[in-house]
């Protein structure tokens, strides 16, 4: 297993986290952002508060990313670093060194979205943020019981996710990702030529068309009725 395979099976499941819980913060007004390093509080306005982990930074300067367990300038509380020690751990348990290496230089693969985005998966977390800040960002991991925002993974939402998907991110590897994101769905695929279909326990069913590998026809669901 490798960063980029963990990237690739979490890559539409992340990014639909983000995109659901971005949609619910819009409606809320965007609110501006505080995180207070002592409290380990992140703050959005007055309403809306969580206590994250501080996975990494980037900078802007020296163009790398940094976790935050080997960023012992910046005396960070030990409470904020255990998600960031945990893949450190993970890494060395699996062999994975881009969780091991204290920092690593920015470029497409290696970033703090990317790295957000299997640490969400890895960790089960609910979303990650991204706060920027003067010469670079620091990025934070959500995870708690009470998150305000669900999802739900029926025929439609994954129809919706799969087209929005398609629609926005321009990748050379679709199929392989919507495979992948099927399978963390919980389906049972089915590939026949162009056709990758994706069954539900109740034999509800999911069926997305490609041209190709990388571009998308169609996608549909087919909901089994209740009896």
């Amino acid at each position: 297993m490798t960063f980029h395979d963990l990237l690739m099976q979490n890559y539409i499941a992340s990014w639909d986290k983000q995109i659901t819980f971005s949609n619910w913060f819009k409606e809320r007004g965007n609110p501006d952002w505080d995180f207070d390093m002592k409290t380990g509080k992140l703050a959005f306005g007055k309403a809306i508060t969580f206590y994250p982990q501080l996975l990494g930074t980037e900078g802007t300067s020296s163009k790398t990313w940094l976790w935050s367990w080997a960023n012992t300038m910046s005396k960070i509380p030990s409470k904020l670093i255990q998600s960031s020690t945990k893949l450190r751990d993970y890494g060395q348990k699996h062999n994975i060194p881009e969780f091991t290496k204290a920092s690593l230089p920015l470029d497409q693969e290696y970033h703090g979205h990317h790295f957000s985005m299997v640490a969400s998966a890895v960790l089960d977390a609910n979303i990650y943020y991204r706060g920027p800040y003067e010469n670079g960002a620091m990025f934070l991991l959500v995870k708690t019981p009470i998150f305000p925002v669900k999802i739900v993974n029926t025929p439609e939402h994954i129809v919706s996710t799969i087209t929005q998907f398609a629609a926005t991110v321009q990748t050379d590897n679709l199929r392989l990702l919507v495979t992948h994101y099927l399978e963390t769905c919980g389906l049972k695929l089915t590939p026949i030529d162009d056709v990758l279909t994706g069954t539900f326990a109740d034999g509800s069913r999911v069926d997305v068309i490609f041209v190709g590998d990388n571009r998308l026809q169609e996608v549909k669901a087919h909901i089994k009725p209740r009896i």
